[in-house]
């Protein structure tokens, strides 16, 4: 299923006033505190597009969403990840996936524990890793992934959420403000340095030059926005 830019403003307008005003932030654009969901959304949406394409190709075109992610997977680096009839919100959890395992790879043992503790409950850590009776210099990020499958909840969103924190951070100099989400965020840290190492090879110069500074960060966070709706029911389209 191809989704549109008509499915991306419905998200929207489901999404919570401060996921827009994070957005807005991210697309730099201010929002009318007015304005109904759907015309915030519509903003939103309208701006992602300016933000996407040349100026000539924002008048004469509406591209997918499917469009933009393929997009932002090449610009990453990452278009082997790209298969024919993959779900844009399924490469989006790909490339997500991807960046976690980087960062789990270049983390230190106890770097990774801490990032365990911190993002499982006390009980999902103990279903997940026995205890922590692991050797965390040998335990691979995909015993964390599966747990987290496994569990369900909102582990994937706050995985979602921390690398599009943490891509903000390294592309726009600044991360996301996540005041309103410090339920599911507080105590939780992951460390920039293996985000920017793995940005830098991906050429983040080049990246820094194009529209993609914004795009990504914001492809990312719209990733997040639709796994909390996700969680929560709450989605205005069949997923």
């Amino acid at each position: 299923m191809v989704y549109t830019l008509e499915d991306i403003r419905n998200l929207l307008a489901a999404a919570s006033a401060d996921e827009r005003r994070q957005l807005a932030e991210i697309l730099d654009v201010e929002l009318d505190g007015n304005s109904e969901p759907p015309k915030q959304a519509e903003a939103l949406v309208r701006q992602l597009c300016w933000k996407y394409q040349t100026p000539l190709g924002y008048l004469i075109r509406d591209p997918s969403f499917d469009e933009m992610c393929v997009d932002v997977a090449k610009a990453l680096k990452l278009g082997g990840l790209v298969k024919e009839g993959i779900s844009c919100w399924t490469l989006l959890r790909r490339l997500i996936e991807n960046m976690l395992q980087t960062m789990w790879e270049e983390m230190s043992p106890e770097e990774r524990e801490d990032f365990a503790k911190k993002m499982l409950t006390a009980e999902e850590f103990k279903t997940v890793f026995k205890g922590g009776r692991v050797d965390w210099g040998k335990a691979g990020v995909g015993t964390l992934l599966l747990g987290i499958k496994h569990l369900g909840g909102f582990a994937t969103y706050k995985v979602a959420l921390i690398i599009a924190n943490q891509v903000a951070r390294l592309l726009l100099r600044r991360g996301l403000s996540l005041a309103a989400n410090a339920a599911l965020v507080r105590g939780l840290s992951i460390f920039l340095g293996p985000v920017g190492w793995l940005l830098m090879a991906w050429g983040v110069n080049d990246l820094l030059g194009t529209n993609f500074k914004r795009t990504i960060p914001a492809v990312l966070y719209i990733y997040c926005i639709y796994e909390r709706l996700r969680e929560s029911d709450q989605l205005p389209f069949e997923a």
